[in-house]
């Protein structure tokens, strides 16, 4: 009914493809536990600046949090064109710009800053951060100019082993 909505529901049909147990979730989440706790960082970074530009408030308390123990110095803008305004202010070493944002994704968002020849990171590398893991993702995005790409959620390492590449030498200690 108009103005009032409607429910819908179905049942769906799905066989059963193995009855063998999937796993021990309590071990499996002790193992995870006891991993984060025997966590250390493999480098230092207290000197390096980067930028973290996504549309979601929880995924930018995320990164932050993910990179706290390395000391690298984190600025974050929940749009395209916040982050576009805090790169004219500020050489960053590294910009992560997520793709999926409204108003301005992130692929419109590196245009624009490369299009801009006054820009101070017109050749800071730029990771595209992203959900999209399929086969050939890592091949568009460096099409689009991002210098390389981290899928979401961000695991630790994997975000730690980027800096490590892409942060110039001098500003990392081991």
């Amino acid at each position: 009914i108009y103005g009032e909505g409607s429910t819908f529901s179905f049942d769906l049909k799905q066989p059963v493809v193995s009855w063998k147990p999937v796993g021990d979730y309590k071990k499996m989440y002790q193992n995870i536990f006891r991993e984060r706790s025997e966590y250390k960082e493999k480098f230092t970074a207290p000197d390096a600046d980067v930028l973290v530009v996504d549309d979601n408030a929880m995924n930018l308390k995320v990164f932050t949090g993910l990179v706290k123990k390395t000391g690298v110095k984190v600025d974050a803008a929940e749009s395209g064109d916040e982050g576009l305004q805090l790169l004219k202010n500020k050489k960053y070493d590294i910009i992560f710009l997520d793709h999926m944002m409204p108003n301005k994704d992130g692929i419109e968002t590196l245009k624009e800053l490369k299009s801009d020849s006054d820009n101070l990171n017109i050749d800071t590398p730029v990771l595209c951060l992203t959900a999209n893991a399929i086969s050939g993702a890592r091949e568009e995005y460096i099409k689009a100019g991002f210098t390389d790409y981290l899928t979401k959620p961000i695991k630790p390492k994997k975000l730690e082993d980027m800096l490590m590449k892409y942060l110039p030498d001098d500003k990392i200690q081991h």
